[in-house]
C-alpha cells in the first residue's frame, strides 16, 4: 500500500483558462482503475485535469485520505497557495470490505464524490458488452470480464479502446440497474451496480456541451464549476431572448430544452 504522494516528473499542464474541471481521484486497485482513468484523462487533457493520487487502500481509508486532501487544499487556497480541485472522487468496489457504510457516510458528510461498483469494477466492464441484472459474485465477474476483454487486471490498449467505443451502452445499462434497484426498494449500491459512469461523465463534459449544442443549435450551452459538487449547467437562446436556464445536471438541462422545443 502506497503512503503519500510519489515523486513524478513535471508535466506540462494546459492553461487554467482552458480547463473546465480539475478533478482529484483516489482509487482502490493497484493497476486496473488507474489504467482505466488514465485512458480517459488522456482523451480530455486539454479541457479537464484528472489527478490520480498514488495512495491505495480500502473504501474507508480512501475516503479518509480524500477528506484530508480536501481540508489541506481548502487551507492552502485560503492562504493564496494554489487552487483546490473542483471535485474529489473515490473509486472502489463493494467486494467484502469492512466499514463500507462508514465510508459512504463520511463521503456524504464531506461532499466527496463516489464511483462504487458492486461487486467490483469488472461488472462495469461487462456492462459495455451485455446486460447483467442478476446477483454476481466477484470471481464470476472477473472471469466474464476477462473473457470479454481478452485480458485480466492489466488492461491492454485494445481493451481500453473497446471499452471507450461501448461507453454509452454501458452507461445506459448501469442507469437501468440503478432504476431497477430503486424500483425494488433496494439500498444503493446494490449488487449488481456501478457508478463509474458518473465520474467518466464528468471527464467527458466537453463532449456533453458539444452534443447539446449540436442537438439544439439555437441555444448556447456552458457550465460553471462550483467550489463543492458538480458543475452548474446553463443555456441561453443565441438571439438573447428569454431567461438563462440554470440546472444542476445535464439531464435536467436536456429535459428543459426538449420541453422548450416542443412548445
Amino acid at each position: 500500500m502506497s503512503q503519500g504522494r510519489a515523486s513524478r516528473p513535471p508535466q506540462r499542464r494546459p492553461s487554467k483558462a482552458a480547463v473546465l474541471l480539475d478533478l482529484l481521484a483516489f482509487v482502490e486497485g493497484l493497476r486496473t482503475e488507474e489504467q482505466y482513468l488514465t485512458y480517459w484523462r488522456r482523451q480530455y487533457r486539454g479541457r479537464v485535469l484528472v489527478e490520480i493520487d498514488p495512495y491505495r487502500g480500502g473504501p474507508l481509508q480512501l475516503v479518509q485520505r480524500a477528506v484530508e486532501a480536501q481540508r489541506t487544499e481548502a487551507r492552502e487556497a485560503r492562504r493564496g497557495r494554489g487552487r483546490a480541485h473542483n471535485q474529489i472522487w473515490c473509486v472502489f468496489d463493494r467486494d467484502e470490505h469492512p466499514n463500507f457504510a462508514r465510508a459512504i457516510d463520511l463521503a456524504n458528510r464531506h461532499n466527496i464524490n463516489l464511483a462504487i461498483s458492486n461487486p467490483c469494477i469488472e461488472l462495469w466492464f461487462i456492462l459495455h458488452f451485455e446486460n447483467h441484472t442478476a446477483y454476481l459474485e466477484r470471481q464470476a465477474a472477473q472471469r466474464r470480464a476477462e473473457e470479454l476483454l481478452g485480458c485480466s487486471k492489466v488492461l491492454t490498449e485494445s481493451a481500453l479502446s473497446s471499452l471507450a467505443e461501448r461507453y454509452e451502452q454501458a452507461r445506459r445499462r448501469a442507469i437501468k440497474l440503478d432504476e431497477k434497484h430503486a424500483g425494488d426498494a433496494s439500498p444503493p449500491p446494490s449488487n449488481p451496480s456501478s457508478g463509474v459512469w458518473r465520474l467518466i461523465d464528468m471527464i467527458r463534459t466537453p463532449d456533453a456541451v458539444a452534443a447539446l449544442e449540436a442537438r439544439w443549435p439555437d441555444w448556447r450551452i456552458w457550465i460553471a464549476v462550483r467550489a463543492v459538487g458538480g458543475p452548474t449547467w446553463y443555456a441561453q437562446r443565441r438571439n438573447g431572448t428569454g431567461q438563462t436556464i440554470e440546472t444542476d445536471s445535464i439531464d435536467g438541462l436536456a429535459k428543459y430544452l426538449e420541453e422548450e422545443t416542443a412548445r
